[in-house]
């Protein structure tokens, strides 16, 4: 029986789960709700069982988990994150490597997503945006990962496109987040409409926006001016082949695409536009589960 690596992919929402061969195949795969406002510990006692049932069948070697940040990856920590604010310092490697008995490893959630899709399209200059509840950004340049200093750079989601813009979570104002983010863009709709939908069905608004919904189509025209702006940033700032959408949100661009490239147009610069293509993943959250278990592996053969 050959050895797999537990993959955790921890969202604001849902947790999906995978166990990935040494062949990077995804050979068993599950979602459950993160349970975020009651704690690590209900979540991760969660993860902890699904782990232990397949414990049964395979034979565990490492653990990767990509979650939002910021986070000390070396210390194996959340050090905050708005949509998660009771995970901040809880020790989730420590645990469960403790719990399961093989090395765990941590590293933000959009590295991850960047570190799979890259993986399998070999493209040395990407850009990966997760768009969930929150909003994240890995970047692959020159084939190599993109962290900063302490592993906290590209944290893209929380660039202010709009200093006057709404709150975000994060305690400023106009985050690419505020804008795009799932939970704040129900809230938006929730906060206009009398008739309400609940904050894991954000795509409705989009559905409503089709049947005539004024609320609703205003939303969507604001989520999408908002996202090519942020997108044009990115392309001006890393000059990328591939800028590439995934998460939950990520399909609604094929209803949007005329729209915003028409804004894109005007936010990047037309030399790094016409070098550039933007689309939606294939590997969709499989990219984050894959990248978690490249970065265990890398990081355990050091």
């Amino acid at each position: 029986m050959g050895k797999v690596t537990l993959a955790i992919d921890l969202g604001g929402t849902n947790t999906k789960m995978g166990l990935v061969d040494s062949d990077l195949n995804l050979i068993a795969e599950k979602s459950i709700l993160t349970l975020g406002k009651l704690g690590p510990e209900q979540a991760t006692a969660q993860w902890i069982s699904t782990a232990l049932e397949w414990k049964k069948n395979h034979s565990l070697d490492l653990i990767g988990i990509g979650s939002p940040g910021p986070l000390d990856s070396d210390k194996g920590i959340i050090l905050t994150t708005p949509n998660l604010s009771s995970w901040a310092n809880f020790p989730i490697t420590k645990t469960l490597s403790d719990k399961l008995g093989v090395p765990c490893f941590i590293e933000n959630d959009a590295n991850c997503a960047v570190l799979g899709e890259f993986a399998q399209c070999k493209i040395p200059d990407l850009v990966m945006i997760t768009l969930g509840t929150g909003v994240g950004c890995g970047v692959i340049s020159d084939g190599n990962l993109i962290r900063g200093v302490k592993g906290l750079g590209v944290e893209a989601g929380h660039t202010v496109i709009d200093p006057n813009g709404p709150l975000c979570g994060c305690g400023r104002h106009g985050c690419l987040e505020a804008f795009v983010g799932g939970r704040l863009f129900v809230a938006k709709y929730n906060e206009k409409s009398k008739d309400k939908i609940p904050e894991l069905h954000a795509h409705l608004i989009f559905e409503r926006a089709k049947k005539g919904d004024a609320i609703a189509q205003d939303l969507v025209y604001s989520w999408t001016k908002h996202l090519a702006i942020g997108v044009g940033n990115f392309i001006n700032i890393f000059n990328p082949s591939r800028v590439t959408l995934t998460g939950g949100l990520s399909a609604a661009y094929h209803e949007i695409k005329t729209t915003f490239n028409e804004i894109l147009l005007r936010e990047s610069f037309e030399p790094s536009l016409k070098c550039c293509e933007v689309v939606v993943s294939q590997l969709q959250e499989r990219a984050a589960i894959l990248g978690a278990a490249i970065w265990a592996r890398q990081q355990n053969s050091r």
